[in-house]
C-alpha cells in the first residue's frame, strides 16, 4: 500500500533515490537535494508516497509560463518502488489520467540513457521526440508529451 502525502524537503533528503533517478538529476549538472529541492520550490502541487514508512516516489507538477503554461510532471523514484512495483504502476496511471484531465497536455523530460523511465513513459502513452542536449552538461533527453483526447 503506497500513501501520498504533501510532499517537504525532508522527504527530499529521506529518499533513497534508484540509480536512473539519481543519474538523470546528475545529468542535469545539479547535487540530487539541489536538483529536488528545485522541482519541490517550481512545482504548483508536490507529492510523497509512502511506502513501508518509506519515501518511494516524489512528484509535482510544474506550470511552465514560458510555453503557454503547459503542465510540466516530474517524477523521482526510491528504492521502495521496487518492492511495490504494482501499486505504483497503478497510483502513477490514475494521477497522469487525472493531470491530463485538467490540463490537456503534458509536456515531461526524461534522461535518453534512462530506459526503464522511457518505457514507464510509453506505458502511460506519452510519445518521446527524438533526444536533444539539455541542461549545463548537455545531456541528451528525450521530451515525452500527453495529450487528453477530446
Amino acid at each position: 500500500m503506497i500513501t501520498v502525502v504533501p510532499a517537504t524537503l525532508a522527504h527530499a533528503d529521506a529518499i533513497d533515490l534508484r540509480p536512473g533517478d539519481r543519474r538523470e538529476i546528475e545529468a542535469l549538472g545539479l547535487s540530487v537535494r539541489e536538483g529536488l529541492a528545485q522541482a519541490l520550490a517550481r512545482s504548483l502541487s508536490a507529492e510523497a508516497y509512502i511506502a513501508d514508512g518509506e519515501v518511494a516516489a516524489l512528484t509535482g507538477v510544474v506550470l511552465q509560463p514560458v510555453l503557454g503554461g503547459i503542465a510540466m510532471p516530474w517524477l523521482m523514484t526510491g528504492r521502495p518502488v521496487d518492492r511495490h512495483a504494482k501499486a505504483f504502476l497503478r497510483l502513477t496511471q490514475a494521477r497522469t489520467r487525472q493531470l491530463a484531465a485538467e490540463h490537456g497536455m503534458l509536456v515531461a523530460q526524461v534522461h535518453a540513457e534512462y530506459g526503464e523511465a522511457i518505457r514507464w513513459l510509453d506505458w502511460l502513452g506519452f510519445v518521446l521526440a527524438p533526444a536533444r542536449p539539455l541542461g549545463a552538461r548537455g545531456a541528451l533527453f528525450h521530451r515525452a508529451t500527453l495529450t487528453q483526447p477530446c
